[in-house]
């Protein structure tokens, strides 16, 4: 395994660990997480959005499913599993497993990730809470 792939991999790994501060020595200081339909998040943005994770799922890991690198970026492809025990985004505790899929891109500067994007399959998990989603109810005209 090279070196930008073993690099995401520990990242993901202190996550599942909750050493976030780990994050500190494998990112950049001018660190920009993209995560779809958000605006770019500083590396203290990221270390303090995850933060809430653990109460949530207590049990909250990454399965690795495939780590590809090549040049200057490395690519994961990851099944996220944990209970629900606590509040997430303002739902209450459910006691629900829950499993979802994650993909992200990782840019590497001077060996170390300097960018990420990522994509998660947000509506499954979601779902897998009790939410529904429906289409907005319209007024009906008189």
């Amino acid at each position: 395994m090279g070196q930008n792939a073993a690099t995401l991999r520990r990242f993901l790994e202190e996550s599942d660990n909750r050493n976030l501060d780990a994050w500190r020595d494998i990112c950049t200081s001018d660190y920009r997480l993209h995560f779809a339909g958000n605006a770019p998040m500083s590396l203290e943005e990221h270390i303090q959005a995850n933060k809430s994770l653990p109460e949530a799922f207590p049990d909250f890991r990454h399965t690795i499913e495939d780590i590809v690198a090549q040049g200057d970026k490395a690519v994961f492809r990851a099944t996220l599993h944990g209970t629900q025990k606590g509040t997430f985004m303002g739902i209450p505790a459910t006691g629900n497993a829950i499993q979802y899929t994650a993909m992200g891109m990782a840019r590497f500067k001077d060996g170390k990730i300097a960018e990420m994007w990522m994509e998660a399959d947000f509506l499954g998990l979601f779902q897998q809470l009790g939410m529904e989603l429906r289409p907005k109810e319209t007024k009906k005209s008189t």
